[in-house]
């Protein structure tokens, strides 16, 4: 009996099922799901931003996101707020993060607006210290009685 594609069921189940695995394989080792983001913490000027590899195999909700980056920043306080570094914009969804750029994650706190990623302002240096040689003092000999009660015969 011949299916309405001009196959027999026999040849439609063979071509049907190598199209679902073809599809499941693409799907679970698509290289193209993967961002790589970088994250400052909440306020931390004089850090280096963390970068993260944001997965969707590993990573299906934003709510696993959000520990990915608590355990990735080693944040005291749990990371529940994602923000455009620039305007302090909440990111919402995973797809709204995108390759490639900076964002700042922060607790239960509003964001706090600094010059992320920039060189810090140096303080006023300190001179150069001066190297000054002392001389070496030369160990003497210490002239002592092993016997205190015994005085020392010269």
């Amino acid at each position: 009996k011949l299916c309405k594609n001009g196959h027999s069921a026999l040849q439609w189940f063979t071509i049907r099922n190598k199209h679902t695995m073809e599809a499941k394989v693409m799907s679970r080792y698509d290289p193209g799901t993967a961002k790589r983001i970088y994250v400052y913490r909440n306020g931390a000027i004089n850090t280096d931003a963390k970068q993260l590899v944001v997965n969707d195999r590993q990573v299906r909700d934003f709510g696993t996101f959000l520990n990915r980056v608590t355990s990735g920043l080693r944040a005291p306080v749990a990371i529940r707020n994602i923000y455009t570094p620039s305007e302090g914009h909440k990111v919402r969804t995973l797809g709204d993060l995108q390759s490639g750029h900076y964002y700042v994650a922060g607790g239960a706190e509003h964001f706090k607006k600094a010059r992320y990623g920039a060189e810090p302002k140096l303080l006023q240096r300190r001179p150069a210290r001066v190297e000054v040689s002392i001389p070496a003092r030369t160990q003497q000999a210490v002239v002592a009685s092993a016997r205190y009660k015994r005085p020392v015969e010269k």
